[in-house]
């Protein structure tokens, strides 16, 4: 077997995955909008405070279940009366939401972006972000 040493130059940014290629959709994360954040939980922190309430079982329904009136994380909270004050203590991290930050900043009467979000992909940061 041989050995080389190499030295790469990168042409762009590097995207490197999370390793667990973890997919962030609307049942894991709460976000508007009209909200310039978009909340991630930390689970155990979610797990710990969904019991605290007793609604691990409603919570469970909803993970598995495609229900009609309950499609985000943020309808569940809501329909449960889950306020914000205190789930917000369940947040990992906090995403600035660059929807609502490119609507309040357009102005272009005819833009057809409507700030959907469909999913995030977790990745690898460096230490400056």
């Amino acid at each position: 077997m041989k050995n080389y040493k190499l030295r790469l130059t990168t042409l762009s940014p590097v995207y490197i995955g999370a390793g667990d290629d973890k997919i962030i959709n609307k049942k894991h994360c709460i976000y508007s909008l009209y909200d310039p954040e978009i909340l991630i939980f930390d689970e155990k922190k979610l797990f710990s405070g969904l019991r605290q309430l007793n609604r691990l079982d409603q919570y469970e329904k909803f993970m598995l279940e495609e229900n009609a009136r309950l499609k985000t994380l943020g309808d569940f909270m809501s329909f449960y009366h889950i306020d914000k004050t205190v789930y917000k203590k369940w947040v990992a991290y906090i995403l600035p939401n660059f929807s609502v930050i490119k609507r309040s900043v357009s102005t272009n009467a005819d833009d057809t972006d409507k700030g959907k979000i469909d999913n995030i992909y977790t990745f690898i940061k460096d230490a400056y972000g």
